[in-house]
């Protein structure tokens, strides 16, 4: 059924747009790329560089609707080099995202609960200056009045 549905609806949007499916096809090939190479286990890597790839695709493909839908026009602007490599490109700018923004949030994050934490520290010197030791549940460190302390030899004090 599922297969039929494609076949009906998916061979016809091909013959129908197929400057389109053509550019498509080799403009977000850095995505495919992407996808196959990528072995993490979240393998989210290929939606980075799907959306800067197409970011970087955009203004050529809105170029191939408006200006001539033809299987010539899609050809003629993946034969040129300076718009490969503004397709390319950004999907490279992809990659370079996914890659340096994760230690880049990390550090960030670190850097925030480190401060957090100081500010969370002042506030509890704070309370217990305010309310004394009593308010931890603990005895207060004082040391007991019946300890023998220990000898101090003559002459040292």
């Amino acid at each position: 059924m599922v297969t039929m549905v494609l076949l009906v609806i998916g061979l016809p949007s091909i013959i129908l747009f197929l400057p389109t499916w053509i550019f498509l096809g080799l403009a977000m090939l850095p995505t495919g790329v992407a996808f196959l190479v990528d072995r993490s286990k979240t393998r989210l890597a290929w939606i980075s560089v799907a959306g800067m790839n197409l970011a970087g695709i955009s203004y050529y493909l809105l170029n191939l609707w408006f200006g001539g839908h033809t299987v010539e026009h899609a050809v003629k602007m993946l034969a040129n080099v300076f718009d490969l490599v503004v397709m390319y490109g950004s999907a490279a700018f992809g990659w370079i995202l996914h890659k340096s923004l994760p230690p880049v949030v990390g550090a960030y994050l670190d850097v925030n609960a480190q401060h957090r934490l100081s500010a969370l520290k002042a506030t509890q010197r704070k309370l217990l200056a305010e309310w004394g030791q009593e308010i931890t549940g603990k005895e207060p460190s004082e040391p007991k009045k019946d300890t023998p302390r220990p000898a101090v030899p003559a002459g040292k004090k």
